[in-house]
């Protein structure tokens, strides 16, 4: 009994990797573009079925440094890991996803608008390197606080519009502040450093808070 018992586990083990296997390919996958000079790959696409997507550092032996404008748009992925080799993120990478938590590595640079609009993102870890969160890049998710990176200078518009905030801590390196950027969340109060010297209209606008 114990024999037939520990087979059929086995097997049943065996025809999951099987099917994992035929599912998710960490290089068939993806659809790309190389560069020019041949030396950096940016996705374009993903044709794979898994929602679970780990993006390889390298494809055909090349490093993958950019994943391209709505590259995942739409396709229903709950989780993400993005790699150290990827500097840019363009616009509506991830939008209309169901990603819950994020971690935006230290390589990336550049992140486009909306590139992770419309999910389902209650955890962020954003970039130290980003000096600017673009147009609407994490509007409509379910946020309840955001720390923003020093080092950060301008917050577009839409940012974090559409979310759950109660609390968000904006460094002293932010200079400008667009319109709508923090609208439509829970926030009561916010410290606005002396460093702001542009702010948008509407900027606190349908917040609990009188800003």
């Amino acid at each position: 009994m114990f024999k037939k018992t520990a087979f059929i586990v086995v097997l049943t083990a065996v025809l999951v990797l099987a099917s994992y296997g035929q599912e998710y390919d960490a290089e068939k996958d993806f659809t790309v573009q190389k560069s020019s000079d041949g030396k950096s790959v940016k996705i374009t696409g993903y044709t794979g079925k898994n929602t679970d997507i780990r993006i390889p550092p390298q494809i055909q032996k090349i490093p993958v440094v950019c994943i391209g404008s709505a590259a995942f748009k739409g396709k229903n992925i709950t989780s993400v890991i993005i790699p150290n080799s990827v500097n840019s993120i363009e616009s509506e990478a991830f939008l209309d996803n169901q990603l819950t938590s994020l971690i935006i590595p230290n390589s990336v640079t550049s992140i486009g608008d909306g590139a992770f609009a419309d999910n389902r993102l209650t955890s962020v870890i954003i970039s130290n390197s980003i000096t600017s969160i673009r147009y609407a890049v994490f509007m409509n998710n379910q946020l309840t606080s955001v720390i923003i990176p020093n080092g950060v200078t301008s917050i577009g518009g839409y940012a974090f519009a559409g979310n759950q905030l109660t609390s968000v801590m904006i460094p002293g390196s932010v200079t400008s502040i667009w319109r709508c950027a923090f609208a439509n969340n829970q926030l009561k109060s916010v410290t606005i450093p002396k460093s702001v010297i542009n702010m948008g209209e509407d900027v606190f606008a349908f917040n609990p808070g009188k800003f």
